[in-house]
């Protein structure tokens, strides 16, 4: 991985059939992906506490023939 990391873009080849495809990806999408995930797991743990009450007291609606039924309606 560390060899491949450095590179915009690569050229992986399948030896089998013969094929190649270019794969690039870019670092600052990569960091500005990584800081949402970070601050949304740090709101998480900021609010779990709540968001289990909340799940919790809403567990029977949740899983009720009712709700789902109205999740798939259409309109």
């Amino acid at each position: 991985m560390r060899e491949i990391y450095r590179f915009k873009k690569v050229l992986y080849i399948h030896k089998p059939s013969n094929k190649g495809f270019i794969l690039e990806h870019s670092k600052e999408k990569f960091f500005g992906y990584l800081f949402k995930y970070i601050k949304v797991i740090y709101s998480l743990s900021l609010n779990y506490s709540k968001l289990k009450t909340e799940y919790q007291n809403s567990y029977d609606d949740l899983t009720s023939p009712i709700f789902w039924r109205k999740q798939f309606k259409k309109d």
